[in-house]
């Protein structure tokens, strides 16, 4: 923050109130894999959180990126589910967008 704060053309922007639990500073549920082997957040939603929080970025997608993001995450979740039991890896994390809540 501070190396932004001495340059007025850069800002920084902070979403781990938004990617964090504030009680537990884990990941929300709408930015985990479902698989516990990934460590990594789910890019189609942190993608549209950064939509949210960027208006400049918003105006360089077109009106469709937000549904094509959503059908990106389901086919995701679809083929990681049959990846996980191929391997027979059970899936003990259900994202939010397939009926897990939260968020």
């Amino acid at each position: 923050r501070a190396a932004c704060a001495e340059h007025a053309a850069v800002d920084f922007v902070d979403i781990c109130d938004e990617l964090l639990d504030p009680a537990t500073l884990q990941l929300r549920p709408a930015y985990l894999d479902i698989s516990t082997c990934n460590i990594h957040v789910v890019w189609e939603t942190t993608i549209l959180l950064w939509l949210q929080r960027l208006p400049w970025l918003r105006e360089r997608t077109d009106s469709r990126f937000e549904s094509r993001m959503r059908r990106s995450l389901s086919r995701y979740l679809r083929d990681k589910e049959l990846e996980m039991a191929a391997k027979g890896i059970a899936i003990t994390r259900v994202h939010e967008s397939e009926g897990g809540g939260g968020g």
